[in-house]
């Protein structure tokens, strides 16, 4: 239940004649951790698989539109087998093969992930992708082979992310700043890139 799931977990040796949090105070410490929005989508005793409904930090995965065609062809094996020479992950086949299950959150890294969901990416081709810190946990040369990649594909992307060497990748910028009450107009702006501009990431 999301009630028990907001709570904090004991440890096996502590006191459990704990006093559960009332709704109040779920309600509440959603609240003070700006999730208040979910209990618009969940109630407090919905009961969910939370890791494939909700975000925690950048973890990489791909959504299908509910309109999407779902007569897509399968990938071939080689196909498979290419797209992980691709985004330099083929020697996962030494681990892994094309048919094992597993939770891969705890055998992949972040870094692997990430490139997984490129492989995905360019296996599926959608017109449009948001990449949010897609290669957070990449080097730079990783980054920009993925984004070359799909780039060559045709796909159109959006990037949300804090490299500066993500400009390296795009022609446009959307600015976007915290709305103030006394503001009259927009406070976004979307502009052409310009790479000798001073904006407000950093450079990892």
């Amino acid at each position: 239940m999301f009630r028990f799931a907001a709570f904090l977990m004991l440890a096996q040796d502590m006191d459990a004649r704990v006093e559960m949090p009332s709704t109040d105070d779920l309600i509440q410490v959603l609240e003070d951790v700006r999730l208040g929005y979910i209990l618009s989508r969940f109630s407090l005793d919905s009961t969910y698989e939370w890791s494939s409904v909700l975000s925690i930090g950048s973890p990489p995965f791909l959504m299908l539109a509910q309109d999407m065609d779902a007569r897509v062809e399968m990938p071939s094996t080689d196909d498979l087998i290419q797209v992980l020479e691709d985004v330099r992950l083929g020697y996962i086949l030494s681990r892994f093969s094309l048919d094992s299950t597993y939770e891969w959150s705890s055998v992949l890294s972040i870094g692997e992930q990430q490139r997984l969901a490129y492989a995905r990416l360019l296996l599926s081709k959608p017109n449009l992708v948001l990449l949010d810190e897609s290669t957070s946990a990449l080097d730079e040369a990783n980054e920009a082979h993925l984004y070359q990649l799909i780039a060559a594909s045709g796909i159109t992307f959006v990037s949300v992310g804090h490299r500066r060497t993500l400009y390296e990748h795009h022609k446009n910028v959307l600015h976007i700043s915290p709305l103030e009450p006394t503001d009259s107009g927009p406070n976004w702006r979307f502009e052409p890139l310009n790479k000798d501009s001073q904006y407000s990431l950093s450079k990892k």
